[in-house]
This record gives structure tokens, sequence and C-alpha cells, in this order.
């Protein structure tokens, strides 16, 4: 419950940010809204940085990075950790293919797909990623206040619906059915994100924890840079819906592996 309730005020964001440029882009010219985005990343700067006489102090584990040498060997801890553990290996590396979609079609293709369709609209692809929030956010309600027998088919299934929604969006034809298959696609999210992190806290001492998640950082941010190298090609190649169709077939592809190879047996 309490990795749902966190997960929930990203999902909130997705909701009320779209919302707010839903209202502000009639008074406030486009350039200013990374003004806006720069003063809410101080306002979060200041609320952490108020928690630090709340907080005891933690000491730092033997391998936490110091110098430029200590990250590899961090980082090395982190696959150590992973050693004999094929289910946890597997969804890492799923989640960096799934977060290369995410960006590749809902960040980047939808967007350029919706100002193609729509020059002159700004607030549009604000409501498809309020769209996106919705479901998130119901998403993340359903699967935080549940008990599944089998988190591995929940994980699965979780990529499948993503899928399933990312084929909606690439085969929309107007922004309403843009809107509603992003609903959809967004449903699959905290079907994966909430039962990965009860695994991972469940299943690892509290050091390892911190070194997995650092393997799946570099998964995830590593797996989007090759793919932010490749979106002029593909786009030139395929267009945007076909981009957001590509995006499509990774999550049906990495959650049809999920079934097959985990879906029958217990987490290993």
């Amino acid at each position: 419950m309490t990795n749902g309730l966190f997960d929930a005020t990203r999902r909130l964001a997705r909701i009320l940010g779209p919302g707010l440029v839903g209202v502000l882009h009639t008074v406030v010219p486009v350039v200013h809204f990374f003004t806006v985005n720069a003063l809410t990343f101080a306002v979060s700067a200041l609320a952490i940085g108020s928690l630090r006489r709340e907080l005891p102090p933690m000491p730092a584990a033997a391998d936490t990075p110091r110098k430029a040498g200590d990250a590899l060997r961090g980082l090395g801890a982190g696959f150590a950790a992973l050693r004999g553990r094929t289910f946890m290996q597997f969804h890492l590396l799923a989640f960096g293919v799934t977060s290369a979609a995410w960006y590749l079609g809902l960040i980047l293709a939808t967007a350029i797909r919706v100002r193609q369709q729509q020059p002159d609209n700004v607030g549009s692809y604000a409501l498809v990623i309020m769209a996106y929030g919705v479901g998130n956010l119901v998403s993340n309600l359903v699967v935080a206040g549940a008990k599944f027998a089998n988190w591995d088919r929940v994980m699965a299934l979780g990529r499948l619906v993503s899928g399933i929604g990312y084929c909606g969006m690439a085969l929309a034809a107007d922004l309403p059915q843009l809107m509603a298959a992003a609903c959809i696609a967004a449903m699959g999210a905290p079907m994966t994100q909430i039962p990965f992190a009860v695994l991972l806290q469940t299943g690892f001492a509290l050091d390892d924890v911190v070194r997995v998640y650092r393997v799946r950082m570099v998964s995830e941010w590593g797996c989007m840079f090759v793919a932010l190298l490749a979106s002029p090609l593909l786009l030139d190649q395929v267009g945007a819906a076909g981009v957001v169709l590509l995006c499509s077939a990774l999550y049906l592809a990495t959650g049809a592996l999920g079934f097959l190879r985990f879906a029958k047996s217990p987490a290993e």
C-alpha cells in the first residue's frame, strides 16, 4: 500500500500538470512554460531540503559511489546481487525496453503526431497526457489495494495492457480516440511498477535494494538514450504513427515473454 501511495503522487501530477497547461496556455506564452517548470523544480528542492532536520542520519553503504571509478564498482555490486535471480534480471531488462518505448512513443512520437494534426492547439497534447494520467491513477489505486497470488502474471499483463493501448494510439483517428487509448496504455504501468517495488523490497537485503535499483536506472536511461538516438531515423522511415506502433510491439513482446517464462511458476 505504501508503494502505491508514493507512486500515486507522480500519477496525480500527470493529471494536474497537463490540466494546468490547459488553463495557462491561453494567458502564458509557450516559452514561459519552461519558466514555470523551473520554478516547480525550485519549490521541490526547497521542500526536500526542509526535511533534512526531520530525518535521522543514515550511514552510507560501503559501495556508495564517491569517485568516478566507484560508480562502476557500485554498479558491479548490483549485478552481483542479481546473480541467479533470473526473474529480476528479465524485468530489469524489460523495464529498459519499455521505458524506451514509453519515451519514444508517448513523449516524442505522440507529441509530433498531435502537433502535425493540430498545429495551432497547444492544449491537445496536454489533454492526451491528462488522459494518460487518469489511467495511471485509476490503475494505481486498484493495484495498490489488491492482494494478488501471482505478481508475475500481473506484471506481464500490465505490459500487454500497455501494448494494446499504444496500438490504439497509433490507429486513433481523432483526439478523443487518442485520449481513450492513452488512458488504456497508462493502466499497465502501475501493474509493473508496484509489484516490482514489492518484490525488490521483500526479496533483497536493504543495501542490495539500492544496488539493484542502480542497475534499473542504468537499464532504463541507457535504453532511452539508444531509442532517442535512433528516433530521427525511425520517424523518417515509418512516421510518428509507425513509431507508436513499434513501441506497442515492444510492450506486447515483453509482456508475452513474461507470461511464457514466469507466469506458471513463482519468481526465482
